[in-house]
Formats: C-alpha cells, sequence, structure tokens
C-alpha cells in the first residue's frame, strides 16, 4: 500500500483483513495523526515508511505483533516521542525525531536491530542503549558526551559514527576491543569521512591485523591525536597506516603494539620525530615526510625495509641511525656515500684488491648506492648488484641481483639506497684449484631512464664474509698514540663466565633497560662509560634454530666457533630541560658464545651529548636511559650495570681509587670483575659514595662503564 504525499490524510483505513500486507508508504502525509491499531493484524508486513509524518506522535502497541517487519523509517517524525519493540525489526531511521533517548527495554524488544540511525537527534544527550546486535550506528550532530564503557559488549559493530558531535569529550578505552569494528568517525567538524584532509587537526588511521590482514578498520577523527589513538588502537594491531597534515609526533602508545609489522605516515608533511617503535617492524614507509628531524628507535631486523625518500630534515644522527640499521633495505636523502662504508666509488663500478687468501664460502656485504636525479618524473624502481672475483689470476662472476625500491612517485635531490646482500663463492670453476682471492669487483647499475648511479660503497660483513685489512679499523678502535708516545684510547672487552653484573657497576638493572637519575647539570659534550651485560642462553639447541642464522652453526665444529662474531648494540636518550633527546646507536662485534652458561660481556664505550636540539638550549642534563641488545635469536640480555668514567685530567685522584677497585684500565679485568663478586661489601661502598656525590661523575667529559649479562 502506498499512499506516498497524501498531506490530507489523517488516518489510514482499518487493517484487520491485510493478512497479506508485505508494504506499507505513507512518507509525506504530513496531515497523519495516528496509525489504526489494527496495523497489528497485517503480520507479513516487511517495510513500513512513516517518515516525514510530521504530527504522528506515537506508534501502536499492537506493532509487536509484526513479526516480519525488518525496516522500519521513521526519519523527521518531529512529533513522535515515544517507540514501541518489534523483536524482527533490522534497520531503524530515527533521523530528525525528537527523541531523547532510547529506552533500555529496546536491548530486548529489538534483539535483532542492525543498523540504527539517530543523525540530527538533537535531544540525544547520552550514547543510546542499543542492543549487542547492532552493526551500524550513526550519531551523526548529536549532544553526546562520551562513548561508554559497556560499549565493548557490541561485538557486532562494525560502523560507528559522530561526525559534528561538538559535546564528545570522553571516549572510553574499550573502544580498542570491538572485533568486528570496521570504520569509526569522531569530529567535531566536517560532515563526512570523503571531506579532504586539509585541517592539520584531522587524523585518519588504518589499522589490519590478522594472519593475512584480513581484518581491518578505518579511524577518522579531529580528536587531541595523543588522546584519542591510545584508546582506539588495539594491541593485536599488525599494521598502521597515520594520515595527517597537523600530525608532529605519533603517540608512544606504538610501543605496545608488540605485534606491528608495519607503519606508514607517508605525506605527513609535518611529522618531526618518530617514537621508539616496536622490535617487531618490519616496515616503515615515511615518503613525503619534509620535517622528520628525529628518530627514537633502532632497526635491527634483517627483512625489514626503511623508506625515508623525501625527508630531507633528518638530522645526522638519524641518518647514522639507518646507515648502520640491519635490513633489507632503506632509502634516504644524501649527497654523499657515507664513512660507514669502507670501500668507496665515485660511479657504480668499484674494485676491492686485498692480500691472496683462502677462498671463503660466502661473500656477505651491505652496499650504498648514490642516486642522482636525471628528471623529474619518478624514482627507477630496480638497482641490480653484479659481483667478480679474482682467483688465482682467474675473473670468477659471482652472480647478479636485482633489488626492488619504492617508486611511482615524484622524486627529489640526491638519494642513498642502501642494501644487504650475498653471493656464494664456492664457484665450479676447476681451473682455479685450490683457490686463493684477491680482488672483488661489484657493478651497481640503476634499470631506469629518470635515476643514475653516481657513487657506492661497500661494507663487508662478518663472519661469512672476507676479513679485508682495510675494514678491519672500521669496526675496531685500535689503541692509538699522542706526540710523547702515550696511549690515548684502548677499546679493549672481556667476555667471561658469570651469573650476575659486578657491584662495582654502579647503576644495574635486571633487564637489558637501564635509567639512571641525575641532579640537572651543565650538558658535557661527551659521555664515557664501562658496560657490563649478563647473556643467558635461550636455546640450546643450535641445530633447531638455526633458520635466519647467518651462518650454519651445525655445519661448524667446536673449534670454529670462536673465530665466529655475534653483535652487541647499546641504544643511548637522554633528558635536556624535560626534553628526550637521543644520542644515537651503536652496534658492536663480540665472540661467538657456545655452551649454555651466562657470560659478563664488559666494554668501554661513548656518546657525544652536543647534539644540534635548539629546543634544549642552555642544557641541563637530568636523565640518562641506556639499552642493550644482542642480535643473536639463541642469547638475550638478562642484566646490564654501568658505571661513569670522569675525565683523566679532571678526576685523577678517583680514578687512583678505581683502580684499587678494579675500575681502572682493562688489564686484570677478568680478576677484578671475580674479585668484586667475592667482595660485595667493596662495591656498596663504592655505590655509595657516588650517590653521595651527587652525580659528580657527570663533568665536561665524562667516562662511563657498562655491564651486559647474556
Amino acid at each position: 500500500m502506498v499512499l506516498r504525499e497524501s498531506w490530507y490524510l489523517k488516518e489510514i483505513p482499518d487493517l484487520t483483513n491485510a493478512t497479506s500486507l508485505e508494504e506499507l508508504v505513507l512518507h509525506g502525509s504530513e496531515g497523519l495523526l495516528e496509525l489504526t491499531s489494527t496495523i497489528g493484524n497485517a503480520t507479513k508486513l516487511k517495510r513500513c515508511d512513516l517518515s516525514r509524518c510530521f504530527l504522528l506522535k506515537e506508534l501502536p502497541s499492537s506493532m509487536g505483533n509484526l513479526i516480519n517487519l525488518e525496516k522500519l523509517d521513521l526519519s523527521a517524525c518531529t512529533g513522535l516521542k515515544e517507540l514501541s519493540g518489534c523483536s524482527s525489526l533490522k534497520t531503524l531511521d530515527l533521523r530528525g525525531t525528537p527523541i531523547w533517548e532510547v529506552p533500555s527495554s529496546i536491548r530486548s524488544n529489538w534483539p535483532c536491530l542492525r543498523n540504527l540511525d539517530m543523525s540530527l537527534c538533537r535531544n540525544l544527550k547520552e550514547f543510546p542503549l542499543v542492543p549487542d546486535s547492532i552493526v551500524e550506528l550513526d550519531l551523526f550532530r548529536t549532544r553526546i558526551k562520551k562513548i561508554p564503557a559497556w560499549i565493548k559488549n557490541l561485538s557486532h559493530l562494525r560502523r560507528l559514527t559522530m561526525y559534528r558531535c561538538e559535546k564528545l569529550r570522553k571516549i572510553s578505552r574499550n573502544v580498542s576491543k570491538l572485533e568486528n569494528l570496521k570504520f569509526l568517525g569522531l569530529l567535531k567538524t566536517g560532515e563526512s569521512e570523503y571531506d579532504r584532509i586539509q585541517d592539520p587537526k584531522r587524523l585518519e588511521a588504518v589499522i589490519e591485523w590478522g594472519p593475512y590482514m584480513e581484518h581491518s578498520w578505518k579511524l577518522v577523527s579531529d580528536l587531541e591525536v595523543h588522546y584519542i589513538l591510545p584508546r582506539c588502537l588495539p594491541a593485536k594491531a599488525l599494521s598502521l597506516r597515520l594520515r595527517s597534515y597537523g600530525l608532529n609526533t605519533i603517540p608512544d602508545c606504538i610501543t605496545r603494539l608488540s605485534g606491528l609489522t608495519t607503519l606508514d605516515v607517508t605525506g605527513c608533511r609535518n611529522l618531526e620525530a618518530l617514537p621508539p617503535l616496536p622490535d617487531s617492524l618490519l616496515s616503515i614507509d615515511a615518503y613525503g615526510c619534509k620535517s622528520l628531524k628525529r628518530i627514537d628507535s633502532s632497526f635491527q631486523n634483517p627483512n625489514s625495509f626503511l623508506n625515508f625518500a623525501g625527508c630531507v630534515s633528518l638530522n645526522q644522527n638519524a641518518k647514522e641511525l639507518i646507515y648502520t640499521s640491519d635490513c633489507e633495505y632503506a632509502l634516504l636523502p644524501g649527497d654523499k656515500v657515507p664513512a660507514h662504508f669502507p670501500h668507496q666509488a665515485t660511479s657504480g663500478s668499484l674494485a676491492i684488491n686485498q692480500t691472496p687468501q683462502p677462498l671463503p664460502s660466502t661473500l656477505r656485504f651491505k652496499a650504498c648506492v648514490l642516486l642522482s636525479r636525471v628528471n623529474h618524473k619518478q624514482l627507477m624502481c630496480t638497482v641490480a648488484c653484479h659481483a667478480m672475483g679474482k682467483q688465482n689470476g682467474f675473473t670468477i662472476q659471482y652472480g647478479s641481483n636485482q633489488h626492488h625500491m619504492p617508486c611511482n612517485y615524484e622524486g627529489y635531490d640526491d638519494h642513498l639506497y642502501i642494501f644487504e646482500d650475498s653471493f656464494c663463492l664456492n664457484q665450479d670453476f676447476p681451473e682455479a684449484g685450490e683457490a686463493t682471492l684477491s680482488e672483488l669487483v661489484f657493478e651497481f647499475i640503476g634499470h631506469g631512464t629518470n635515476w643514475k648511479v653516481k657513487g657506492c660503497g661497500v661494507r663487508l660483513l662478518f663472519p661469512d664474509s672476507i676479513i679485508v685489512e682495510n675494514a678491519a679499523d672500521d669496526d675496531c678502535e685500535e689503541v692509538e698514540s699522542d706526540d710523547d708516545g702515550d696511549e690515548v684510547e684502548s677499546d679493549e672487552s672481556t667476555l667471561i663466565p658469570g651469573v650476575e653484573v659486578p657491584a662495582h657497576f654502579t647503576y644495574r638493572a635486571t633487564s637489558g633497560f637501564l635509567t639512571i637519575n641525575q641532579n640537572p647539570q651543565p650538558l658535557p659534550p661527551s659521555l664515557r662509560f664501562k658496560a657490563c651485560i649478563l647473556l643467558s642462553r635461550v636455546n640450546i639447541n643450535l641445530e633447531d634454530d638455526g633458520e635466519g642464522i647467518s651462518w650454519r652453526l651445525k655445519d661448524l665444529n667446536d673449534e670454529d666457533d670462536e673465530n665466529l662474531l655475534m653483535c652487541v648494540s647499546c641504544r643511548f636518550r637522554g633528558k635536556q630541560n624535560g626534553l628526550t633527546v637521543p644520542y644515537g646507536s651503536k652496534q658492536r662485534d663480540m665472540p661467538y658464545l657456545y655452551g649454555w652458561d651466562d657470560r659478563l660481556y664488559t666494554f668501554e664505550d661513548s656518546f657525544c651529548l652536543d647534539q644540534d636540539f635548539p629546543e634544549a638550549v642552555e642544557a641541563t642534563f637530568s636523565e640518562l636511559v641506556f639499552e642493550f641488545k644482542v642480535f643473536y635469536k639463541n642469547w638475550k640480555v638478562k642484566a646490564c650495570g654501568v658505571q661513569l668514567l670522569e675525565d683523566d685530567e679532571e678526576s685523577g685522584r678517583d680514578e687512583h681509587e678505581d683502580d684499587e677497585v678494579g675500575n681502572g684500565d682493562n688489564d686484570g679485568v677478568e680478576e677484578e670483575i671475580q674479585d668484586d663478586v667475592d667482595k660485595a661489601q667493596q662495591g656498596e661502598e663504592s655505590r655509595q659514595e657516588a650517590r653521595n656525590e651527587g652525580g659528580s661523575a657527570l663533568c665536561r667529559y665524562m667516562k662511563l662503564s657498562c655491564c651486559y649479562i647474556l
């Protein structure tokens, strides 16, 4: 029955015998005062349209008998103030009605309700008590003030829209627990998710999770990002894509996403810093983040992808962090090959001469290709790497690999493309006999017409690669002498059995993370320290854990283990005038550990504190944070210790005292550590003395001593 726009209709006929009626349309019947109670007899009715029936004030209770009614449209019924239940209803449109609340009985009376539209219900101040079956809920331009905690019960909710809700102030963290949510719109301004994202307050976030990223939902909001994002991010998120013109920093809540593998902040042109990121991260796309300066995280996953193309404001610390990261590839602006790559050339061809030595089975290396722009169209998509060597006078081709890069965007100036690769050197080449290797030749070629290879650099990786004499200096600092022949610095380290960090390491922690609070004082230019880490075995079955390791342990004898190398890194940051400043990350090679006993690894290191950080001008220094990691999955950092070391010239007396308890140079350090374990009382007195001095160890030039437990 269609009685559309029957303006003068005040009541409808008796429907006692309308048992076969399936559709009733009374749209625009502005004079309709009431519905007949006999409508309850139309038990086959599926759709009822009462929109724009301005004088209709209530619905007859007999509508509860409409067991097949699925869709009810009451939009613009400006006189309607009460509702009645209908057990089969799936879609309800209440747009523009004066209803001020949804009765609690709706949960039981409308158990099948899936879609509810309460847009423009200006009297609505509380979040509606909708049934758990709800799938889509539209609350556009209502006066709701908060999203309640019980929203977590809406397990079927896929879409929640709250645009132009000027009164909205509080969002429950339980929003992040909505398993099936696909879209969440929380805007105080704007009327559509398709509005352009020009508003600097507007944030778009796309979150994905699941074995094949089959679950995803989108957040659109202009609420303060550091408030809204922690409340909406599900802890199980695997992928996060952020878009905002006004985003300066990403909330630290991202660190709790322990399974996050992908972070995309493409086009966030005002983003200035990246916070510490989860170790699980495999891909970062920060293309076009022109204001990005600081990166407070290290990347040590060999399968990760780092795209910082167009990030023209990166400071030197951030660049160094990317240069030294262990990743599959990295792309960032740069006009010269960094010193981290000891073998360099000003073209795409590079030859490395070396003393003839036995041929290793595998060549592993890290390469940096300097790309110069030819035109303004787009970045090329492929770089090819060819490697060859000279064995007993014969030139051997080791192979060619192609590396695909991000493309399909407008290029900037010169960029650096960094990647790791390997070639098998055990070629079937009988002419070379018992081969010795004397020369390596690399050739890098760009496939495309928009960019060209302007320069290249190579760093040979250990232990699989050959040990090149010229490259050795880049991995360890040797003892140098001044004009008088005195020793300036010795980069010695020790590795001995142990079960706890010795007492003379004043600051200690039972993990790889250590915070040292200091009395605020002037910022020194450098910080030197001695560290000790306690290393503990994770998995003693070497054969079962071979996947993902660059060398094959099960093919080696015990006597060969001592020649292998593991890596340990120290990441360091501090607080200046209340601002957290990253000072860098260093990676150290250490002897390979075999067996399953805990070990103590002790070394000295230093960081430059004189950062280009204008916000902390006239800086005072109040906090030090150390983070130690070991990059080998059979071992972990169980505990660590740090000792701050003073400058030789300014603290002669203190150094003499340190020598007496084992804090001087590294001579006999194994005996010193063992003595300190037995003399816990001496260590306690040393720590008390350091506390009484009120952090005086932070002088103009400082030393620091650290202890790691693996």
